[in-house]
């Protein structure tokens, strides 16, 4: 078993895709660790990891032959897995270091050579706890189980200032999702009888309960729509006639489940399911001359009243 845990770690260090090891460098590499192996010991360990699940690899290629494995994260993986850590606000510079450690040590040392070094947001939590708070979430979803939390705010100076008077808030939970960097838990108020997001990274104390609750119907897309970002609020439908050059931009804002009604030779029209914001709105004069809006009538009312406001304030 000792030596099958050593050729392991050998392979994990050492051996990727683009570098293989032979048997005779293996067999030295053992003896450099103090543990004495020959040919038929070192097959059988690479026998032994094969079957338990590793993905070890013989291949001849530029007149080498050797072992590689298989490592558990591509580049790409490592570097997207890495860099959202990273820039998440709502993980600590603790867990962030833990993070990208765990995402290293299942390379190689060639690997972890050309993942670049990650520039840490300047607004990470304090909370160490915030993986833990939501594995304990998605179990909790899995399982239709409520959940018990204390909720922060931090004062000017930095200090945490628990809401409702530092009492425990009694919810179910229905997802988790991220925005900007930023985890959240969408939760029902039994109280309230409406949804709402937490931050995860604002939870502390939190718990699983025993008992179960009935799920609501509950819209995932639907919600993450009209409660992030510029189109938080009550959700209706907007149409609007865009130029066929914005196709992309509308796409990437709204996404591609939108409903186009009609395209002509310079134009389609879409309805899209957002709520009447001020960002929306700035968002839509941001395109002017790009797109005209059709309904409702209170939107185009806002965006007159707007220019109207900007007409104003600059020939004065």
């Amino acid at each position: 078993m000792k030596r099958t845990m050593a050729v392991l770690r050998i392979l994990e260090e050492k051996t990727d895709s683009d570098h293989r090891i032979t048997m005779d460098e293996l067999i030295a590499e053992l003896d450099e660790a103090g543990i004495s192996a020959e040919r038929k010991s070192v097959y059988a360990s690479i026998d032994a990891l094969k079957e338990s699940g590793h993905k070890i690899v013989f291949s001849r290629a530029g007149g080498i032959q050797g072992y590689y494995i298989e490592h558990m994260f591509s580049l790409s993986q490592a570097m997207l897995i890495c860099d959202a850590a990273a820039g998440s606000p709502s993980l600590s510079r603790k867990q962030t270091a833990e993070m990208i450690s765990a995402v290293n040590e299942r390379l190689s040392i060639y690997q972890r050579k050309a993942v670049v070094p990650f520039q840490l947001c300047q607004t990470k939590t304090d909370n160490d706890h915030v993986m833990q708070i939501m594995e304990l979430l998605l179990k909790a979803i899995a399982g239709a189980h409520p959940v018990e939390f204390r909720y922060y705010d931090l004062t000017v100076s930095k200090k945490k200032e628990y809401r409702r008077n530092s009492q425990i808030y009694h919810l179910n939970p229905y997802a988790v999702m991220s925005f900007e960097g930023r985890y959240y838990c969408v939760l029902w108020s039994e109280k309230h009888r409406s949804f709402a997001n937490y931050r995860i990274d604002k939870m502390e104390s939190a718990k699983v309960l025993e008992d179960t609750f009935d799920p609501l119907p509950f819209d995932p897309a639907s919600w993450r729509r009209t409660s992030f970002h510029a189109y938080r609020g009550k959700a209706q439908t907007v149409v609007i006639r865009f130029d066929l050059s914005m196709a992309n931009i509308v796409f990437d804002e709204f996404g591609d489940d939108i409903i186009i009604s009609q395209t002509d030779s310079t134009s389609f029209t879409a309805s899209i399911r957002t709520s009447v914001t001020p960002t929306l709105i700035s968002w839509l004069l941001m395109f002017t001359g790009r797109l005209t809006v059709l309904k409702p009538a209170e939107l185009i009312s806002e965006l007159l009243a707007t220019a109207q406001t900007l007409e104003k304030t600059y020939n004065n």
